[in-house]
């Protein structure tokens, strides 16, 4: 069979007769200009299943935990409605990532309101994917009719994930809907003379500019509602419509451990959860960038872990897992998993002895180290979990630190590696590199280029001049430090070695490991006397390329 050319006219000729399902071309012009017209005058109904009150699941603003501004701001909502006040605001549109806490939040706001006497309706954007304009004129209705009944003539709608009854509009919708549907029609009619079967359109785009209309003039007139839209991609809500909100709040990060720490407090006094003693802290510190829905998931998985309570062990082996993947029996011959211990080691014990360095000067402390794995985890042969800590700042004794850290898996396997090496050295090196770069082209802290960020062939010679010189000096610490416990090294991994089959001796805590290597430091005074003066070379190697402060004017 032989298919002629295919053609696609442009043009748009509207049937003689068209069925009741087709937009009114007046609304389509209207949208494409920006404007939104008025609803078909068709009397809103209710359905037959109405839409739900939210289900506040038990929560409340008061113990949500963390320090979310937005969760601030509606406690003042509350408080003014009670008080017999107006909502400051008739529209809300919460941003956040997926797992913020953006439901939450709202659910805590409908319970606070609910106790006030105004009732918060619940609907999800994709509610609205069929027949939209019509449902949200019976959600719209319905929440006015329970607004006549509160107190405060006030009622609430929530609407989870608007962006999908609010999608981004064509600048030209009727151009945009005449060349859809050709190409669409063609699309479908080719597909079928070669034998595919065409599937279900996914969104009528007719449907959803009148939804988007809807939605805008509903927000206008209904002037007794609150309404609170949540969204996680606002980027693909229309521009005009995200406008229409007067408050947009934002459901951010946890800004660092105390935040976390609250917020895993209320969730496990929200679920009843049994929880070891300082679990908890460990978590926080641990969970860097965690949004709200990874700690609840991080409890979850401890719980499970912990045969129904939360301890240290199961949470830090959940952690281990949620990162790096389930603890794998070791598989490699003895002088690979020996190499690999060492490795590991080279990180820690660089990493233990600038914490000491750094334990009178807070903002110079390192990352600490939560977990040591050396079980095959993922595609890692083992892995050193590491927590954040309550430093703000990365300063120069920070950044050599990280440096050194990173550097010291490959001097390790250099040390006890017999000339075998593994893949691990690569990344630690590209990051520790990254570091450095970043520590002298942008934040200054190269002793020759200064704070300039090279513009001149001059000026790039200077700043690759300091990046060797820090690279070099975090070198040096590294090979001294990994030398220092040498000792240590072998006789731990000698250890580790005939441990190998019990996955569970081959997961430890950082603190264990630290703690054996305080007892280590100290056994003999002589060992003290060679740690004292280690570190007191460590800091001398740094005070020698730490930029200063420029001269003042005379």
């Amino acid at each position: 069979m032989q298919i002629g050319p295919l053609r696609i006219q442009f043009g748009f000729t509207p049937p003689a007769a068209p069925g009741p399902s087709a937009p009114p071309r007046a609304a389509a012009d209207s949208v494409a200009l920006g404007q939104a017209p008025e609803p078909p005058l068709d009397k809103p109904r209710l359905v037959s299943q109405p839409f739900p009150k939210m289900d506040t699941q038990g929560y409340s603003l008061s113990t949500l935990g963390g320090n979310n501004p937005a969760c601030a701001e509606f406690q003042k909502l509350v408080d003014g409605l009670r008080d017999g006040g107006k909502p400051p605001f008739a529209s809300y549109l919460i941003k956040g990532n997926t797992g913020s806490g953006k439901t939450t939040l709202v659910r805590a706001l409908a319970a606070d309101l609910d106790k006030v006497g105004v009732p918060t309706f619940h609907a999800d954007g994709a509610d609205f994917s069929e027949d939209g304009p019509q449902k949200l004129r019976n959600l719209f209705l319905q929440a006015q009719q329970a607004a006549l009944k509160s107190p405060h003539q006030t009622a609430v709608i929530a609407i989870d994930e608007i962006e999908a009854a609010a999608r981004i509009r064509s600048q030209n919708a009727s151009l945009g809907l005449k060349v859809g549907t050709a190409v669409g029609a063609a699309l479908s009619g080719l597909a079928g003379l070669m034998g595919f079967k065409a599937g279900e359109p996914k969104e009528d785009p007719a449907e959803t500019h009148q939804t988007l209309v809807a939605l805008t003039s509903l927000m206008d007139k209904n002037t007794n509602l609150i309404l609170i839209g949540t969204s996680s991609r606002s980027d693909t809500m229309d521009f005009e419509a995200s406008k229409r909100f007067q408050r947009e709040l934002l459901c951010d990060t946890p800004s660092g451990p105390a935040e976390r720490l609250s917020i895993l407090q209320s969730l496990v006094a929200h679920q009843k959860l049994e929880v070891e003693a300082g679990v908890l802290q460990e978590m926080a510190d641990a969970a860097r960038g965690a949004n709200p829905l990874a700690l609840q998931n991080s409890l979850r998985l401890a719980k499970m872990l912990g045969d129904g309570k939360v301890t240290a062990d199961s949470a830090r082996e959940g952690r281990l897992q949620e990162s790096f993947g389930v603890a794998r029996p070791v598989t490699n011959p003895d002088w690979m998993l020996r190499l690999t211990i060492c490795h590991e080691m080279g990180h820690v014990v660089v990493r233990h002895l600038f914490e000491a360095l750094a334990q009178d000067h807070p903002d110079q402390q390192p990352k600490g180290i939560d977990a040591v794995s050396f079980a095959p985890r993922g595609p890692a042969n083992a892995a050193v979990f590491l927590k954040s800590t309550a430093n703000p700042a990365s300063t120069f004794e920070w950044y050599m630190a990280e440096v050194a850290s990173n550097l010291a898996g490959r001097t390790a396997e250099a040390i006890f590696g017999k000339g075998h090496t593994s893949a691990g050295p690569g990344s630690d090196i590209t990051y520790a590199s990254n570091l450095v770069r970043e520590a002298v082209r942008e934040k200054g802290m190269g002793q020759t280029l200064g704070p300039v960020s090279p513009k001149s062939q001059l000026d790039e010679s200077k700043a690759g001049h300091d990046q060797e010189q820090f690279t070099r000096v975090a070198d040096q610490i590294a090979t001294s430090t990994v030398e220092f416990y040498r000792d240590f090294t072998e006789s731990f991994a000698q250890e580790l070695l005939q441990q190998r089959n019990d996955l569970s001796k081959l997961t430890m805590s950082g603190k264990s490991v630290q703690e054996r290597l305080r007892a280590w430091e100290t056994a003999t005074p002589e060992r003290s006397a060679r740690l004292t003066a280690l570190k007191s070379q460590i800091s001398q190697a740094m005070q020698s390329i730490k930029p200063g402060t420029s001269p003042g004017l005379s």
